[in-house]
């Protein structure tokens, strides 16, 4: 039977229903992205004592879990957790100790990869960094490692 326009403008619905609207809200990561991201930037604009600093800024932080910090410095080095999977398979080729050693202010730092013996892979799932990951809060002892620089 087919239908008139007037009919389908009377009875079909012109946006999505309210429960799915819910649904997508949680799952996508973008609103949560947007919403933190001013608190993102704070958090690394005064956490510049030592290249250590973020993480006591990030435990003394409220409403910036370890999980959605990891995420924005996914988004700004424009890596995708599937990518960074790809990254943790051959980190051993670039660091073959699991220490990655940097210069900051002009002194040298150590940095050892401690989730490559803990997790098989980084995926954004492993790391709750996905739509499902973000709406949980995850701690750093979860994300993060507890000691992963040894600073000289």
């Amino acid at each position: 039977m087919p239908r008139k326009i007037d009919d389908l403008e009377k009875h079909a619905a012109k946006f999505w229903p309210t429960v799915l609207t819910q649904r997508e809200q949680k799952a996508s990561i973008i609103p949560r992205l947007i919403e933190s991201q001013e608190k993102f930037i704070g958090l690394l604009y005064v956490a510049d004592r030592s290249p250590t600093s973020w993480k006591d800024a990030l435990e003394t932080t409220k409403g910036m879990p370890a999980n959605l910090f990891l995420k924005h410095l996914i988004v700004l080095s424009d890596v995708s957790g599937e990518s960074l999977n790809r990254y943790r398979t051959d980190i051993r080729k670039f660091f073959p100790n699991g220490t990655m050693t940097f210069r900051w202010r002009d002194v040298e730092h150590n940095h050892k990869f401690c989730s490559l013996e803990k997790y098989r892979t980084w995926t954004n799932g492993t790391l709750k960094v996905g739509g499902a990951g973000l709406t949980q809060s995850a701690g750093r002892n979860t994300t993060f490692r507890r000691k992963p620089y040894n600073l000289k």
